[in-house]
């Protein structure tokens, strides 16, 4: 034997009105939510492609600064007069610092 019991009442004045105004609120909020994932996926993207694009500079930075050295310590065997030694050991101690700056700077770069 079955027994189905219906039970109906009448809301209170205002209460369907409360209750789709908060449905609203609602759509409002997860559109929101949407709208800043979609801004932070954005974000992270632009900030991956300039991460490829700093990286590439880097090593093209460094590729340079091994090439001049490299140039440098040929000059260095094939010079003899003191004051163009001298320039030639200056600028190859401005690479080198150019190159241990560049390094720590990119090692010093957070990755997480």
């Amino acid at each position: 034997m079955r027994v189905d019991i219906y039970h109906h009442f009448d809301p209170a004045p205002g209460v369907i009105d409360r209750l789709e105004a908060l449905v609203t609120k609602m759509t409002q909020l997860v559109q929101g939510e949407q709208q800043i994932m979609s801004d932070l996926t954005d974000a992270l993207d632009r900030a991956e492609q300039a991460a490829a694009e700093n990286s590439a500079a880097d090593d093209s930075a460094e590729a340079l600064l091994v090439t001049l050295s490299n140039l440098i310590a040929q000059l260095k065997t094939q010079t003899t007069d003191p004051a163009t030694v001298q320039r030639i050991n200056d600028l190859a101690t401005a690479l080198k610092d150019r190159a241990s700056r560049l390094g720590t700077a990119v090692a010093a770069t957070p990755t997480t």
